[in-house]
C-alpha cells in the first residue's frame, strides 16, 4: 500500500513539475513603456522590476520627407526615419534643422507647425505615427542597454510578444485627458509592426498591446507621485512625506502649464493647466519682438536658435534711416521669460494663498528648468523667503540616481504602473 502511495505522489509531483514547467515558458515577462510625449520632446522610461531604463530625451518632432529622403542617410542615435502608408517621416534632432537649412515642402512645414503648436496632434494620424516610432526606438534601445549589461537578450524586436506581455502608459497635459484619452488607447491598443532607421542601424519592430494594457495619465499627477515613490512604485515612509506635504507642481511645459497641489492625505486639490503660460507663447512674443528688427522667424524655429545662442542681423528705420542692429535671441527669450512668469507666479499665488504653509514647490517639465531661475527669482524680488527656499526642480530617484527635470513626468509615470503590477 505505501509502495502505491509512494507511486502515486511521484506520478503528482512529475505531472505538477511538468505543468510548472509549461507555466515557466509560457509566463510572460511585463514590460512597461512609459512616455511623456512633450511638445519639445518625447520623454520614456522602460522597463520591468528586473531592470528598468531612462532613455534619452528625443525631440518630438515628426516632418514628411517623402521624396527626399536620400537627403537624410547620416543619422543621429536620436533620429528616427519610420515608412507608413507609403509615407517617410523624420523624428527627432534633425528636424528643426532641416527647418532652418532645408527647403521644405510648405504641406510638410504646415504639418510641423501644427504638430508643435497645437494639442489636437493628439488626434491626429501623425501623432500616432510618430508615437509608434517613439515606442519602437526605445524597446531598441532597451535592448540594447540589456544586452550590454546582462549578456542576453530580453526580447526579439520582431517578435517582442514572445514571452513579453507589453504595457504602455502615455502621459497627457492635465487639462486634456478627458478630451483625448480616447484617441490614445484606439493608438496604443492594437497591432504594431514598423521598421525604423536611426543612427547606422535599420530594424524591424513587432509587438501588441492588449485591451485595457494601456493607461493615460495626467503629466502634473505623475510628476508629483514622482517624487514620493521608490523604483517598484512604493510610497516612501511617513517621515519623508511629513517633510513633504503639502507639496504644489508647477508643470512647465511647451503647449500647456500644469499644476496641483498634493495634501497630507494624499489628495489632488487646486489643480489645473491651461496654455497662457506655456513655453509656445512666449516663443510667440519673440517671434512678434523680432519683426520689430524686419527679421521673420516663426516660432517654432525661436528654440533652435536659442539653443545655437544666436545673434541675429535685423534693421530699424527711424525717419527713413537705416540702422543695422543685433538682436541677442538669448537676452531677447530670457526677458520674454521672466515676464510670462512673473505673470504666471502672480495668478499662483492667489490660488496657493502666497505659498503659506506648502512644504515643497517642486517644477518639473520640458520648460521647467528654464522657469524654476525665475520662479525662485520671483520669490526672492517679492520678499517671499520660505517659497523661495522651498522650491526644487522635480528630482526623485530612478536606479538610485536623482531624476533629471524634465525626466519626471515619465519616471513618475512608470512607478505609478510598475505600482499597480
Amino acid at each position: 500500500m505505501l509502495g502505491f502511495i509512494e507511486a502515486e505522489y511521484l506520478e503528482r509531483e512529475a505531472a505538477n513539475m511538468a505543468v510548472n514547467k509549461m507555466m515557466a515558458r509560457t509566463k510572460k515577462t511585463v514590460l512597461i513603456v512609459a512616455i511623456d510625449p512633450g511638445f519639445s520632446g518625447c520623454k520614456m522610461v522602460v522597463g520591468n522590476k528586473k531592470y528598468h531604463l531612462g532613455l534619452p530625451v528625443i525631440p518630438f518632432t515628426i516632418l514628411d520627407i517623402t521624396g527626399q529622403e536620400d537627403k537624410y542617410t547620416s543619422l543621429t542615435t536620436n533620429d528616427i526615419i519610420i515608412q507608413k502608408n507609403s509615407r517617410v517621416y523624420m523624428i527627432g534632432e534633425k528636424v528643426k534643422k532641416a527647418l532652418l537649412t532645408d527647403t521644405v515642402m510648405n504641406q510638410a512645414k504646415t504639418d510641423y507647425e501644427n504638430f508643435t503648436t497645437n494639442v489636437t496632434r493628439f488626434k491626429t494620424e501623425l501623432f500616432d505615427i510618430a508615437l509608434e516610432a517613439c515606442i519602437a526606438w526605445g524597446m531598441y534601445n532597451y535592448k540594447k542597454e540589456y544586452e550590454k549589461d546582462f549578456g542576453s537578450a530580453p526580447y526579439e524586436l520582431d517578435n517582442i510578444d514572445e514571452g513579453v506581455e507589453v504595457r504602455v502608459g502615455v502621459a497627457l497635459p492635465h487639462a486634456n485627458i478627458n478630451e483625448f484619452n480616447e484617441d490614445i488607447y484606439k493608438c496604443v491598443e492594437c497591432r504594431h509592426s514598423c521598421s525604423i532607421r536611426t543612427g547606422s542601424d535599420t530594424v524591424t519592430v513587432e509587438f501588441t498591446v492588449k485591451k485595457d494594457n494601456s493607461k493615460v495619465a495626467s503629466q502634473t499627477i505623475m510628476a508629483l507621485l514622482n517624487e514620493t515613490m521608490n523604483d517598484l512604485g512604493q510610497d516612501v515612509d511617513d517621515n519623508v512625506k511629513d517633510e513633504f506635504l503639502p507639496a504644489v507642481i508647477i508643470d512647465a511645459g511647451y503647449h500647456t502649464v500644469g499644476r496641483a497641489l498634493l495634501t497630507e492625505a494624499l489628495t489632488i486639490e487646486k489643480d489645473g493647466s491651461d496654455t497662457k503660460f506655456a513655453m509656445a507663447n512666449v516663443n510667440e512674443s519673440a517671434s512678434e519682438e523680432l519683426k520689430k528688427y524686419n527679421l521673420i522667424r516663426d516660432a517654432a524655429t525661436i528654440d533652435e536658435l536659442y539653443k545655437r545662442g544666436r545673434t541675429l542681423d535685423g534693421t530699424l528705420y527711424n525717419n527713413g534711416i537705416r540702422e543695422e542692429v543685433d538682436v541677442d535671441i538669448v537676452e531677447l527669450k530670457n526677458r520674454m521669460v521672466q515676464q510670462n512668469v512673473n505673470l504666471m507666479m502672480d495668478e499662483f499665488c492667489k490660488i496657493y494663498d502666497d505659498f503659506t504653509g506648502i512644504r515643497k514647490i517642486i517644477v518639473a517639465g520640458g520648460s521647467g528648468k528654464m522657469y524654476y531661475e525665475y520662479i525662485v527669482k520671483y520669490f526672492e524680488d517679492k520678499g517671499m523667503k520660505r517659497a523661495s527656499s522651498r522650491c526644487n526642480l522635480a528630482s526623485g530617484t530612478l536606479n538610485g540616481q536623482s531624476v533629471d527635470p524634465v525626466m519626471a513626468i515619465a519616471s513618475g509615470l512608470y512607478k505609478t504602473m510598475a505600482a499597480e503590477e
